[in-house]
């Protein structure tokens, strides 16, 4: 019994958390749908992977890419950072900074929506 345990125990260990990040292609991807997450930007890219989630991505966020459906996404932008949406159906609200040129906006994918300014919460 005791052996059986310490399998399943490092059987877990090795799986990764749901809706945990993972480093791929030069993006940290979060990959989970049907939540609600505030995310830390550290300056590396973020692929946001999931459907219908309510997302905040706050500090100096420098490329993202919003490539699920269905989102609500909420971006702190530095001047001259980069948005892509490639999904469908997503709501991006974008927040630049501080002052300088405006951050680069590509929609990509269909029925997707850019506002400028914060979004409340």
């Amino acid at each position: 019994m005791r052996g059986l345990l310490a399998g399943a125990a490092l059987a877990c260990l090795g799986a990764p958390a749901a809706g945990a990040q993972v480093m791929a292609d030069g993006y940290l991807h979060y990959g989970m749908s049907h939540v609600t997450q505030t995310v830390q930007c550290s300056g590396t890219p973020i692929a946001l992977d999931g459907d219908e989630t309510d997302m905040s991505l706050v500090g100096a966020c420098t490329h993202v890419r919003v490539t699920g459906e269905r989102n609500l996404v909420s971006v702190d932008v530095v001047p001259r950072g980069l948005i892509e949406i490639t999904g469908q159906h997503n709501d991006v609200t974008w927040r630049q900074l501080r002052p300088g040129p405006p951050p680069v906006l590509h929609a990509l994918g269909a029925h997707n929506q850019f506002h400028a300014g914060a979004r409340g919460r």
